[in-house]
């Protein structure tokens, strides 16, 4: 006993041990979990299964009696008549089955789990659960994937090893004879467990009879065959009172028991003893590589930027702080350009876990700030985790100095550093490198670092360079006999921000992620690890109040957290320049970008100006240090001698802050109001009372031609007969009753087809600061349209301007050139091509019939700019604060006459659905029922909210009246009577559909825009 005990340990100290976990490890973390086991899952399928009482009679009789003769083969059979059984009913069924009888088990014991893990050990398992992996919070890989195995029995995964498959894999679950004979016929999973038992030692805890099932009596047997004389290579754990039979039936085989103790809760302690064994001889370096390891952690804590929201980091682990970064094999741009290529020519996004999975040469490439440093740490700290017994090093390539072996000459210092090793003449350990910052040039230093690259022992480096720079390095790599492979840093998308949000605060981190997204599309900032963490940080922090913020307070939040980050809590304006006096400073050289019209000026000149502003006030900085510091925190950019602000949105925030101080600047820009419309925007949210910009834009908007409406979104129909269903989400213009039915619609986009990988293939290049165009040459539309957006953002956010009757006059010239805007883009024609090729791809598919073609080209052609004008609208105008004013106005007798106006106003309360909001609906349609707008356009956004908002009865009644009234205008009838019957029909369609949907309601008070996309396709 004392020998096999001496062997067992011998071959895990010495790395050469597998843990192999049978149904008892499983049982003993349920805490006897009928489930659990074998034959507690078979009786559970029988019941699943059973068509009809005398079919699960005879199968309870053969599993009594396999049982009974511990016949493994009857057990198989009678679980090949429960996989069929389900089967034959549909794959859904068995897969539900395992779900609810595997996948629903849960651990009620950790320390076991635990326990073995201290052993440092490859897990595998013929368990079907993953009750391992949720207690270690490791993945899983089953014998379908025989190199993932490989690589968990040769120690380079820590992943569960599913040797019988996984519940939520069903394909994988070998449960019947059908399986055991796949399993038994994949030659490549065979040799690798077969490889594997004959140069290791297998350790089974928690086996009964799971020993004599096909696949391990013939791995067994195979052994017994080839290596008669084998001494104990492999051992079982087991009951002291099943010691004397297990030694008995393992008396051929090269297997040796041990026992644990006389119960089973006594397993878990063994386990530990034997940790402690092993452990007390190897402390030291176990140390040196925990030390290393937690090394790299703790540079990702400190430099995360979650972290401040974050009660204790010390101890959390880098799911708990970070994300995976995303790789792609291809940069951005092209991997977004590829993305409508054939299935075998479109790339794909490369698996975190396969870019250090394999020890390998990889360069990584990304552009300036995307967050390649922190990718660098996280693959090599994931590198080392994955292969035991590597100390992870991260060298910072500018640091690599000249000498003749520059590369290996810094790994040594920063081994040194973290207590890998004693000395530079030590022999290192096995180790993984991340080598940032390196750049490819001519040098002597950069070739001897090539050569360090090439002769180094490390079993995985990565390289980190900029996007540019990759393929120069590769051929010098290549020219070295070298074979490195290159990937490229991704952008974050939805699932990497709410990953975030969830670790700042997991109860708010879908509304954090949605603010998120809105911040980085409307701002263009980049979507890199920092910049995404900051406003995550800045989100949790402002709470939902933010979402009725202005962009520009979110932007001027988001900017103060920049300058307010150079690794200080806090600053001594005394002694360093604060936030505020990094605001002055910038906001002095914005204006100078500002006058010169310019995005960028060459370094010496940002310099000198910086240094002017210091001499105004009498300011004893450093402009060169100064100028560094903006783009260490990441306002300014300097690039060859060129500076620039880091996002043209900062740069015009700082030139409103300009603006503040600088009535002559603020003239500067009002006199070209629509060229500096960002900047005029930003200065009148952040007074948000100077009536001099509100009295300015409504004079830009007064000197702007007026016309009556002569389009066809602002045209009268003609009444037609009404179709045979009513209850349509909008009928056309001129709907032509159709005898044979309504158009098939096609499939959403989608809908069956294979998922595509979940990726962001948006752009978030930033815009120019200036426009490019000569604005005197756009057409008259679109110049209407620049100034009606300009005069809408800036009435909005002066909400504190006590100045009502400016308010009230400008209100009300902004909903009518909104409405002239749409009247225009209508009649300019420029989605009369769009609409027709849409239909035509339509009508190529099958979905439209082409008699039907141009009626629909009609229809998309006026609903398109009309959701235009409705979306900016929406974006630039709505605002509780203005809801006193839209009353004020649709109380007024004239304006309640005017098309445009009202139009507006009803899109207004629509998109902001505030309590009451719908009073004006029934002297809407009553007045202007029978314009297109208020009839097809409003009418749709009418039956949407109907069906899908929470409403008050008062609203909800004006919506009936709207959509009554709405139909009784649009259509014909055959009598008066039919006219009653079929509106009451219509009615009770209505509300038998809001009552369908009242499950998936939105919250009342949620913009119509919410409404629209939370429509099914």
């Amino acid at each position: 006993m004392n020998e096999h005990r001496e062997r067992l340990l011998a071959a895990v100290r010495s790395g050469q041990a597998i843990l192999i976990l049978g149904a008892g490890a499983s049982m003993a973390m349920t805490g006897g979990a009928t489930t659990a086991n074998w034959v507690g899952l078979i009786k559970h399928g029988i019941k699943a299964a059973a068509s009809d009482e005398d079919w699960a009679a005879m199968q309870h009789m053969t599993l009594e009696y396999a049982l009974n003769k511990s016949d493994v083969s009857g057990l198989i059979g009678v679980a090949s008549q429960i996989a069929a059984k389900l089967r034959s009913r549909s794959p859904q069924t068995y897969a539900d089955w395992l779900r609810d009888s595997v996948g629903s088990l849960r651990a009620r014991h950790t320390n076991l789990a635990h326990a073995l893990a201290s052993l440092g050990l490859p897990l595998l398992t013929t368990n079907y659960d993953d009750l391992m992996e949720k207690a270690l919070r490791l993945p899983s890989v089953s014998w379908t994937d025989p190199e993932a195995m490989r690589s968990v029995f040769r120690y380079e995964s820590k992943a569960i090893g599913h040797l019988h498959g996984i519940w939520n894999s069903p394909e994988s679950v070998i449960f019947s004879e059908s399986d055991y004979a796949r399993l038994l016929g994949d030659d490549r999973g065979q040799f690798v467990q077969q490889a594997h038992y004959s140069t290791k030692s297998f350790i089974y805890v928690g086996f009964g009879g799971g020993l004599h099932d096909p696949n391990f009596s013939r791995l067994i047997s195979r052994h017994s065959t080839m290596f008669p004389e084998s001494r104990g290579d492999h051992f079982r754990l087991c009951l002291e009172s099943e010691m004397s039979e297990l030694e008995d039936a393992h008396g051929s085989h090269d297997i040796r028991v041990l026992s644990y103790g006389s119960d089973h809760s006594e397993l878990a302690e063994f386990i530990d003893k034997l940790a402690e064994e092993i452990g007390s001889e190897s402390d030291a370096n176990r140390d040196r590589l925990t030390f290393a390891r937690e090394a790299i952690l703790d540079q990702i804590r400190a430099e995360t930027v979650v972290g401040s929201h974050i009660e204790e980091t010390a101890d959390c682990e880098l799911a708990d702080i970070t994300v995976a970064p995303v790789i792609l094999p291809v940069p951005h741009e092209q991997f977004a350009s590829m993305q409508n290529y054939d299935d075998d020519l479109r790339p794909r996004r490369i698996d975190a876990e396969e870019s250090y999975s394999k020890d390998k040469l990889v360069i990584l490439a990304g552009e300036e700030l995307s967050g390649i440093t922190t990718a660098l740490r996280w693959i090599v700290a994931k590198a080392a985790f994955e292969r035991p017994g590597s100390a992870p090093i991260f060298v910072d390539g500018r640091r690599c100095h000249l000498t003749k072996k520059p590369l290996d000459q810094q790994v040594r210092q920063e081994a040194i550093l973290r207590r890998i090793v004693d000395h530079k003449k030590a022999a290192l350990p096995d180790h993984v490198v991340a080598i940032d910052n390196l750049v490819p040039d001519d040098s002597n230093n950069y070739y001897n670092i090539i050569n360090d690259i090439r002769e180094s022992r490390a079993r995985f480096i990565v390289v980190g360079v900029k996007i540019g720079d990759e393929h120069q390095l590769f051929g010098d790599l290549k020219d070295n006999h070298l074979a490195p492979e290159i990937v490229y840093l991704g952008k974050l998308g939805r699932s990497e921000i709410d990953l975030l949000a969830r670790i700042v605060a997991p109860k708010r981190s879908s509304f954090i992620t949605d603010a998120v997204q809105d911040a980085l599309k409307r701002e263009h900032l980049p979507r890199n690890p920092f910049t995404v963490s900051l406003l995550v940080c800045l989100f949790a922090q402002l709470g939902e109040a933010s979402k009725h913020s202005s962009e520009t307070a979110v932007l001027d939040d988001y900017v103060n957290l920049l300058l307010g980050r150079n690794g200080s809590a806090l600053l001594d304006a005394r002694y360093a320049l604060d936030p505020q006096n990094r605001q002055v400073v910038l906001s002095a050289l914005a204006k100078v970008f500002v006058r010169q019209r310019k995005g960028a000026l060459a370094q010496d000149e940002a310099v000198k100006c910086i240094q002017e502003y210091f001499t105004s006030v009498s300011w004893k900085e450093d402009p060169i240090r100064t100028l560094e510091t903006f783009r260490e925190i990441r306002v300014l950019r300097v690039t060859n001698g060129v500076v620039q602000f880091q996002q043209s949105s900062y740069l015009h925030l700082f030139a409103a802050k300009a603006a503040i101080d600088d009535s002559e600047f603020l003239a500067e820009l009002l006199a070209d109001s629509v060229f500096y419309a960002p900047i005029i925007r930003h200065y009148a949210a952040l007074l948000r009372s100077d009536s001099r910009v509100v009295e300015h834009v409504g004079s830009l908007l007064q000197v702007l031609p007026s016309a009556a409406p002569s389009g066809r979104i602002f045209g009268k129909f003609e009444k037609t007969k009404a179709p045979d269903e009513l209850g349509g989400l909008f009928q056309g213009p001129v709907p032509d009753e159709d005898p044979d039915g309504p158009d098939e619609v096609g499939p959403s986009v989608g809908s069956d087809s294979e998922a595509v990988e979940e990726y962001d293939y948006s752009d978030d290049a930033d815009m120019v600061p200036f426009p490019l165009e000569d604005l005197s040459k756009l057409s008259p539309t679109l110049r209407r349209i620049r100034a009606v957006d300009l005069a809408s953002r800036v009435l909005r956010d002066s909400d504190q301007l006590a100045n009502l009757d400016l308010k009230l006059r400008v209100l009300k010239q902004v909903l009518l050139h909104w409405g002239i805007a749409l009247d225009s883009l209508e009649k300019d024609g420029v989605f009369e091509e769009p609409a027709r090729s849409m239909v035509d791809s339509l009508v190529e598919q099958g979905d439209v019939r082409e008699n039907k073609a141009e009626e629909m080209t009609s229809r998309i052609a006026m609903f398109i700019p009309t959701f235009v004008i409705f979306s900016g609208l929406s974006a630039c105008l709505t605002s509780r604060k203005l809801l006193l004013l839209h009353d004020d106005l649709i109380n007024d007798p004239a304006f309640r006459q005017d098309d445009y106006g009202m139009a507006m106003a009803a899109m207004f309360a629509f998109d902001i659905q505030e309590k009451n909001w719908t009073k004006m609906l029934p002297d809407l349609i009553a007045t202007h029922g029978h314009r297109w707008i208020v009839s097809e356009f409003l009418g749709m956004l009418a039956t949407i909210t109907f069906r899908t908002s929470e409403l008050s009865s008062y609203d909800e009644e004006n919506l009936k009246i709207f959509l009554r009234e709405r139909v009784a205008r649009r259509y014909t009838f055959d009598s008066e009577q039919d006219k009653k019957t079929r509106i009451a029909k219509y009615e009770q369609d209505l509300t038998r559909s809001r009552v369908l949907n009242r499950k998936q309601r939105l919250p009342q008070g949620s913009s119509v825009m919410e409404s629209i996309t939370s429509q099914p396709d």
